[in-house]
């Protein structure tokens, strides 16, 4: 199927020849678009069916799924869905991040499901973002980048919402209690050391307890280890601040406590499939 595109601009084109933004040429068909493009898909339809990241789901309508790139999605055919997708150097989600938390909520989250479902109150606004964005590209004007940067804009933040409801059902949903004082009190001193810090025994002794009990605690409350968080909150930075395209693999090595470069790729290719020399590459 045919999108409409806009370009990226010339400064970028080192990247590779993807669209700055792509959206179908038919609203409601399912689209084609470049795995390595940020994506967003809405359901119209009452249920859906797609292979998500080799997962059979069972969609619904207002389900909201969000996918970075390399991510992989098929839909059935006689599905309805609107959609739109975007490079990051058109619609900078590093730079962004603070104004909207995209970054590890829509996006770059590495253990939660790219799915949510959008409330019935507020499936009329996110379905008139989506079209907001086909009608700027489709009937271009000297206002067309601005005016995709807007709904784009509001479509984001629509989905960081609705994001942040839907893992707040599932830690209820799942852990049936509310997270205690000690696992916030990890949380925060993660987000304050992960740069540096990796090792468990650190946490531990920050907290005044061993790391049998915080292992068993983290486990029983979020479902995972104490070593498996730590390395999810430096996957998603590494991929954060080597998507910006500022800093080379090895500044961003040395800034998340890695002394050995190629250690870094191979923590990197881990949690993506490829180093980061490879899946940055047509970016």
């Amino acid at each position: 199927m045919k999108n409409f595109v806009l370009p990226l601009d010339v400064s970028s084109r080192e990247h590779g020849v993807l669209p700055a933004l792509a959206i179908p040429c038919k609203q409601g068909e399912p689209p084609s678009f470049n795995p390595r493009l940020y994506r967003l898909f809405y359901v119209l339809n009452d249920e859906c069916k797609a292979n998500i990241n080799d997962e059979e789901r069972c969609l619904v309508r207002g389900d909201l799924i969000a996918l970075a790139p390399d991510e992989t999605i098929i839909f059935e055919t006689k599905n309805e869905l609107l959609s739109v997708a975007f490079h990051f150097q058109f619609f900078c989600i590093h730079i962004r991040k603070d104004e909207f938390f995209c970054d590890g909520i829509v996006f770059n989250r590495l253990n939660h499901p790219p799915v949510c479902n959008v409330p019935r109150v507020t499936r009329e606004l996110v379905e008139k973002s989506f079209y907001e964005i086909w009608q700027s590209v489709s009937k271009p004007s000297p206002l067309t980048n601005e005016r995709a940067l807007s709904a784009l804009h509001t479509l984001l933040l629509q989905a960081a919402e609705f994001m942040l409801q839907e893992k707040s059902r599932g830690d209820i949903d799942e852990a049936h209690i509310k997270k205690s004082d000690l696992t916030k009190r990890f949380e925060s001193i993660l987000e304050i050391h992960f740069h540096l810090r990796h090792d468990v025994e650190f946490y531990a002794n920050a907290l005044s307890i061993t790391k049998t009990t915080l292992n068993r605690r983290l486990k029983k409350e979020l479902g995972r280890t104490t070593s498996s968080l730590i390395q999810e909150r430096i996957a998603i930075e590494a991929r954060r601040e080597l998507s910006g395209g500022k800093k080379s693999i090895k500044e961003v090595a040395f800034m998340l406590g890695f002394e050995d470069q190629l250690y870094f790729s191979r923590f990197f290719k881990k949690h993506f499939g490829a180093p980061p020399s490879e899946y940055f590459q047509s970016l």
